[in-house]
C-alpha cells in the first residue's frame, strides 16, 4: 500500500508573494546554486520608478546517474535512469517579472543529449570514415575515445523545473525557524 501524498503541481511560469527584491532574488539565487553552477545573473529591480526583470543563467551540467544521489540535478526516476544510461545534459535559464507587489518567476530547463561519433564500446573500428558527408575532426587525438560531434536538444525537464520552483516557492513562503527571514 502506498502512503505517500500525490505530487502537488507548481505552475511554470509561478506567482510569488510580495517580499523585498534583494530577499526574492537571494532565494532563487541560493535555489538555483543547489541545482546548477550559475554563469550569469541579472538581479531584478522594482524600485524608484524602476523596473528590471531579473534574469540567472546557469552553466551545462552532465546529468547526475544513480551513483551520485547526492546531486539534484536529475530528478528521481526516468530522468536520472536517462542520465545514467545516457551522456545527458541540462542549463537551466530563470526569469523574475515583478508584478504588482508581487512576482512572476519562470524556470526552464533545457535538455540535450549527446551525439557522439559511434558508441563507448563499439565494434566498429576506429579507422572506419563516415560517409554521410559529416565532418569529423581528429587533430592531436590521444585516445581512442568517441569524439562528441554535437548535442541533440531534448526540450524541456518539467520534473527539475517542478523541484526549483517548489523549492523557491517554499524558501520564499515560510519564514526561518528564528524569524529573521519572515517577510510575508
Amino acid at each position: 500500500m502506498n502512503n505517500n501524498p500525490p505530487q502537488t503541481f507548481v505552475p511554470n511560469p509561478l506567482e510569488l508573494p510580495p517580499a523585498p527584491d534583494g530577499f526574492v532574488w537571494s532565494q532563487v539565487v541560493d535555489a538555483v546554486d543547489d541545482y546548477f553552477r550559475i554563469a550569469r545573473e541579472q538581479p531584478v529591480q522594482n524600485s524608484d520608478g524602476m523596473i528590471l526583470d531579473g534574469r540567472l543563467e546557469t552553466a551545462y551540467k552532465v546529468g547526475s546517474s544513480w551513483a551520485q544521489p547526492w546531486n539534484k540535478d536529475s530528478t528521481p526516476g526516468f530522468e536520472r535512469l536517462q542520465s545514467s544510461l545516457q551522456s545527458i545534459r541540462r542549463r537551466a535559464i530563470v526569469t523574475l517579472r515583478p508584478q504588482g507587489a508581487g512576482y512572476v518567476i519562470e524556470v526552464v530547463v533545457q535538455k540535450d543529449l549527446e551525439d557522439t561519433d559511434r558508441t563507448q564500446f563499439a565494434t566498429e573500428t576506429s579507422v572506419s570514415h563516415r560517409h554521410d558527408g559529416t565532418l569529423v575532426r581528429e587533430q592531436d587525438r590521444v585516445d581512442d575515445s568517441p569524439q562528441t560531434l554535437g548535442w541533440i536538444p531534448l526540450g524541456r525537464d518539467a520534473s527539475l523545473e517542478q523541484a526549483i520552483l517548489a523549492d523557491i516557492f517554499g524558501r520564499i513562503t515560510r519564514g526561518d525557524s528564528g524569524g529573521s527571514l519572515r517577510h510575508h
